[in-house]
């Protein structure tokens, strides 16, 4: 019993100093990752929230879908980019995003999960449309604050529940929009 006890004590300690920030310890690294540089909102004070003119800007898609081969799979789409509004005037601050679901047809039984849209390279949000079906709007305050001069992708995912007489389970939605709404001092 006091070998065994011996023998757990003396693993704990290993451990402990194996994970302790001694750099003496010529078993450990100095690993330093990158780090991105966060995007910051610019939020306009109450004076130039008054001497602000608002405007909006859409985009309309051709095409966005998805075709599932396996039941009970999820799936996203590929993205849809919009660069359209890489063009706005380069002081504009957003205000809001819509995206209208446009019309929508299926195969099977395919529930939509959620939407993303991206701005920029990296900068991305989730919003869900509840199942609504082609045509719906759907909008998000989480890229407000931020200029609004980019590149904006957006994509849908979905889950197969099921074909019913189909042999797949496809969902496509046509004329998607997407609109920008900002503010320019």
């Amino acid at each position: 019993m006091k070998r065994t006890s011996f023998l757990l004590a003396s693993l704990t300690a290993i451990v402990l100093l194996s994970c302790s920030n001694d750099n003496s310890n010529p078993f450990t690294e100095d690993v330093s990752y990158p780090q991105t540089q966060a995007l910051q909102k610019v939020i306009p004070d109450d004076e130039a929230q008054q001497t602000c003119s608002s405007a909006s800007e859409t985009a309309t898609s051709q095409s966005i879908g998805v075709t599932i081969t396996t039941s009970g799979a999820t799936v996203s789409s590929n993205e849809y980019c919009f660069t359209k509004f890489s063009t706005l005037p380069a002081d504009a601050i957003i205000t809001g995003v819509s995206l209208y679901t446009g019309t929508m047809t299926y195969t099977g039984g395919v529930l939509t999960n959620y939407w993303q849209i991206r701005k920029g390279p990296v900068d991305y949000t989730r919003i869900t449309n509840g199942g609504a079906p082609g045509g719906a709007t759907i909008s998000t305050n989480y890229f407000n604050g931020l200029p609004a001069r980019d590149t904006y992708c957006v994509l849908v995912n979905v889950t197969c529940v099921g074909f019913g007489s189909a042999t797949f389970c496809s969902k496509l939605y046509k004329n998607v929009k997407l609109t920008i709404s900002y503010c320019q001092p």
